[in-house]
């Protein structure tokens, strides 16, 4: 099983713990925050193989589409739930770190923060239109910038 989905358990516990909903874009809008920080934090280069790309309709991660839906209310049972709280004490430590920080925006201003600041999505997001239709479809958000981002803006 990929960390991601691994971390992604965890995370959903989290909100379903605290009775709150979460929604695929959320999650992968919080998944990118969990891997700018720890990008940040140890100055890595990525925490999760896997690509974060945008679309029309917001940023997306392809594993975490094929195990959750986009755009509806995710719940895990039992064993998921327990999947997630086996990772490491680190890794709680970053998620619940994100968590606290970005959790009790609404989505909207979450995502709002997510295109703030010359973010690397309102980069990818202002590219003209008679390129959009065929870039936003296939382009990755470049972690490098990412973890820059985050670095001057949160840290």
């Amino acid at each position: 099983m990929n960390q991601i989905i691994k971390d992604s358990y965890y995370l959903i516990g989290l909100h379903q713990e605290r009775f709150k909903k979460i929604n695929g874009i959320r999650l992968t809008d919080m998944l990118y925050l969990i891997e700018a920080y720890y990008m940040t934090l140890y100055n890595a280069e990525y925490l999760y193989e896997e690509e974060f790309k945008v679309d029309m309709l917001g940023m997306y991660i392809k594993e975490i589409n094929e195990k959750f839906k986009k755009t509806e209310n995710i719940i895990i049972n039992d064993e998921e739930m327990k999947i997630g709280k086996s990772i490491s004490e680190d890794r709680k430590k970053i998620i619940f770190k994100i968590y606290d920080l970005f959790g009790k925006l609404s989505d909207f201003k979450l995502h709002e923060e997510l295109f703030s600041n010359d973010s690397p999505l309102q980069f990818i997001y202002a590219i003209p239109d008679v390129l959009a239709v065929y870039i936003r479809f296939n382009i990755s958000v470049p972690k490098s910038q990412t973890k820059k981002w985050f670095e001057e803006n949160y840290l």
